[in-house]
Formats: C-alpha cells, structure tokens, sequence
C-alpha cells in the first residue's frame, strides 16, 4: 500500500473526543514509523486542519480545499498559476472567478500535501 487513510470520522471528533484523537495520532505514529504517508480525509475547518498538522499528518483531503473539480479547471489553475497554487492564493482566485464547476467530469480526488501549504 502506498498510504494510509483516516476516516473522517476521527477528523470531524476532534478536540471533543480523546479516544478519537488518540486514535488518529496511533495512526499517524504508525504512519511515520513505517514511512507511509498518513492521509486525512474529510478535512473541513481549520482548526482540523490545525489538528491534522499538529499531529505529523502529511496528506490532507476535504471541503475545506475546495471540492472536486474538472480536469479541465484543473489545468486552467495550472496554466494561470505556473503550476499548484498555494491554498490561500487557489482560494482567492477561486472566490474572485466564481468558479463553481461542480456539474462537469472530475479530476482524480488527489491529496494535498501538507508541505505545500
């Protein structure tokens, strides 16, 4: 296997549920001493996003990046940005261009690396 992933579940208990919380840092302990990233899916605030980091999460995935999108808005950021736009400026720019291209064929639900942010 090529990564580890954590149900949402344990993202959304966090900071209300210990056992929840110990659970997913075992994960991401288990994860590092391995070397397999640990990807966190159902990220959809900062504060989970914080917990997420706080505990050595290397992949994240959820609502609060934005949902999926087309291949070809994909490649449209990619064009306008030279490249992965950092999560703040993706942001901007998303807001700016009213983009909401939900409808159309989407892209692979791709992780995004914490190291990017």
């Amino acid at each position: 296997f090529d990564r580890i992933k954590v149900d949402g579940s344990f993202i959304q208990l966090t900071g209300s549920n210990q056992r929840a919380d110990a659970i997913f840092k075992a994960v991401v302990g288990l994860g590092a001493a391995l070397s397999v990233p640990v990807l966190a899916e159902g990220v959809e605030t900062d504060a989970q996003l914080d917990f997420a980091k706080a505990s050595g999460c290397e992949e994240i995935q959820g609502f609060n990046f934005g949902r999926p999108i087309s291949e070809t808005l994909l490649s449209r950021i990619h064009e306008e940005f030279d490249g992965a736009p950092t999560l703040q400026r993706f942001k901007a720019w998303q807001h700016r261009n009213m983009v909401h291209d939900l409808t159309a064929p989407r892209q692979d639900d791709a992780p995004l690396k914490l190291s990017s942010l």
